[in-house]
């Protein structure tokens, strides 16, 4: 489905819809849209077809742009290991340059845990208890009654 294939008044639905944070005013335009029924329904097809296009373009644009995040970061820390094993192979934790100053330095403190049995039950959090939806809908499911909780069916549009 190309854009051109949209009506001004969808056009406008479409452009609504890619823009409009408050739903309210993509309804309101949709009812000033007087058609049949079925053209309408066509339209508004049309529109989220084009929204579902959208939407795939962007995810692989993040995508992308995440992997293009993942290999400057990777960059930078070769160049820093790269610079910090220079500068020991040389003997030097100080060089002052024009523009910047290179520094070794201790790091903070860090824990290596190396055997978590020996450590005292003093030193580790309590955590509230998650509920795992999906395996208690798989036993309700299989027949399990279980008080508290019911399986409920909700209806969705679907379109093909």
């Amino acid at each position: 489905m190309k854009l051109y294939e949209l009506t001004q008044s969808y056009q406008d639905i479409l452009d609504l819809a890619e823009s409009a944070e408050d739903n309210h005013y993509l309804y309101e335009a949709l009812e000033t849209i007087v058609d049949e029924f079925e053209t309408k329904l066509e339209n508004i097809g049309k529109v989220i077809q084009s929204l579902d296009a959208d939407t795939q373009a962007i995810d692989y644009e993040i995508k992308r742009l995440q992997e293009k995040k993942k290999a400057i970061q990777s960059n930078k820390t070769n160049l820093k290991q790269y610079v910090e094993h220079e500068m020991n192979r040389i003997g030097k934790d100080k060089v002052k340059t024009a523009l910047f100053s290179f520094g070794i330095q201790n790091n903070p403190p860090s824990l290596d845990i190396i055997d978590d049995r020996y450590i005292p039950s003093d030193f580790y959090e309590e955590q509230e208890p998650k509920l795992d939806k999906r395996s208690l809908l798989n036993a309700l499911k299989n027949g399990e009654v279980i008080k508290g909780v019911e399986v409920k069916q909700t209806r969705g549009l679907r379109i093909r």
